[in-house]
């Protein structure tokens, strides 16, 4: 009597109606796939009873840490990842860097590679979430450090940056002043840090018993072409907004040169204050006033809880806040004599 054929992804795609591709992304968990073809293919692998062939074990890469920067052009991302690695050198590890531009699908991609390979960590400092980008962290059996994010069910170390009090910090700065209409320069609109820095700026203006315009926030994607497009917005628009609080360094770059080159002056036309401030200061000429936080130290902190759980596997999970400080450039004053 023979045995049973044992079934193929060729027979899960049949029963299904779905491409082989489709089905070999659901089995490998490498890749981006909807939750309802996922659904219907782990019925059918459930209904088959499939068992996937055992695969010759890869060989361990247990001193490689994976660092996911989600925009690498971005001069703070420089400094952690820099920071980051230097560290993980000295301790004996190494550090990949990959970057996936804010696509979660990619993230996915590394997540599994990392996985598949067993290496020794995973350092994320900046992700989108999405039910596959999650669902990929929780099957990781590597230590995880995430920044400035958080994920419930998730056991993993996490930085977090008091972005609330970036933001309030900012917006009290230029009311104090006597700013009233001021412009808020956003990154994406459902990035968590974005949300917490807006709401920092909406209770600044709420506790000075100022109104929040909406149409003077505007959110953009941490790129220079953001801040020249709203430059570009309150240049044509004349709108009467005399500060602005830019939420990144490329955007704050941007702002500037597309002000400058209009022939306004900062900081007496336009008051700015920015997050990050060196590289805005070596390619505008402009000392941007800044919401400051120590990213040298952010570094250290990612690779030193990645070394330390090494150390001590079951030691418990840190949660690390990192507070910010206003620091002063010469690019705020008071505002303008101009009517709202």
């Amino acid at each position: 009597m023979e045995a049973p054929k044992r079934p193929t992804i060729t027979d899960i795609a049949l029963l299904t109606g779905i491409s082989r591709s489709t089905v070999s992304r659901v089995i490998s968990g490498r890749g981006y796939v909807s939750e309802e073809k996922r659904e219907i293919i782990n019925e059918a692998l459930i209904k088959l009873n499939y068992q996937p062939q055992k695969k010759h074990k890869t060989k361990s890469l247990g001193d490689m840490v994976l660092v996911v920067s989600g925009l690498l052009t971005s001069p703070v991302q420089v400094i952690l990842i820099q920071n980051i690695v230097s560290a993980l050198e000295t301790s004996g590890m190494k550090g990949l860097i990959s970057y996936n531009e804010f696509n979660p699908y990619r993230l996915e991609e590394y997540l599994a590679y990392a996985a598949e390979r067993n290496f020794a960590g995973i350092i994320l400092l900046g992700i989108i979430e999405t039910p596959g980008v999650i669902r990929q962290l929780k099957r990781m059996n590597c230590p995880i450090v995430l920044l400035n994010q958080k994920i419930s069910g998730l056991e993993a170390d996490y930085i977090m940056l008091d972005d609330y009090q970036g933001g309030y910090i900012a917006a009290q700065k230029l009311i104090q002043l006597g700013h009233r209409r001021i412009g808020l320069l956003m990154g994406y609109a459902k990035a968590k840090a974005a949300i917490k820095r807006e709401t920092g700026f909406r209770d600044a203006y709420k506790h000075a018993g100022l109104p929040v315009r909406e149409s003077d926030i505007y959110y953009g994607d941490f790129t220079e072409e953001s801040g020249m497009e709203f430059a570009e917005r309150i240049i044509k628009r004349q709108s009467g907004i005399t500060g602005i609080i830019s939420c990144n360094d490329l955007m704050s770059a941007g702002l500037i040169f597309k002000l400058t080159q209009a022939s306004y002056r900062i900081p007496e036309d336009y008051s700015i204050i920015g997050f990050a401030n060196n590289f805005v200061t070596s390619v505008t000429g402009v000392n941007l006033t800044s919401v400051y936080y120590d990213f040298e130290a952010i570094a250290l902190t990612a690779a030193e809880m990645i070394i330390d759980r090494h150390k001590n596997p079951y030691s418990e999970f840190r949660d690390v806040l990192f507070s910010p400080e206003l620091k002063q450039g010469d690019s705020v004053s008071f505002p303008r004599d101009q009517t709202s």
